[in-house]
């Protein structure tokens, strides 16, 4: 990957700036997506939920050499705003946004989707 990535300055995404919210690990679709996009050009910026995280997505950020990496728990208001000026003041400007964050409650996840309750279906939908 890292040739590509070092090849890429003239692909598809050359010079793009894309965010990519949701990655949490090398399994992750996020992942998968920023590697392509990576490979492609872009400049990369990687969201990461919270410190759990963190070191974890540091360490993918460093393999396609993404810059900016931000906290971002999508229920804060503030954190969507605070990553919000940081992208206007780094970058400029955002040529594209990969949301891949996905969230369900435990209990909604084992047992039938019909007995999924509202509350647990509107947060899933909420995040």
């Amino acid at each position: 990957m890292a040739e590509a990535i070092a090849a890429s300055r003239f692909g598809l995404l050359a010079d793009k700036k894309i965010l990519i919210a949701g990655v949490a690990n090398h399994r992750s679709i996020a992942w998968a997506v920023a590697q392509v996009c990576a490979a492609h050009g872009a400049l990369v910026g990687l969201t990461y939920q919270n410190d759990a995280f963190l070191k974890r997505v540091s360490r993918l950020a460093d393999e396609i050499n993404a810059r900016l990496m931000g906290k971002l728990d999508v229920t804060q208001h503030a954190e969507i705003d605070r990553l919000g000026q940081r992208l206007q003041d780094e970058w400029g400007r955002v040529d594209g946004i990969v949301h891949a964050i996905a969230y369900a409650d435990k209990e909604a996840l084992s047992g039938r989707y019909i007995d999924t309750t509202p509350a647990q279906f509107e947060d899933a939908l909420r995040i």
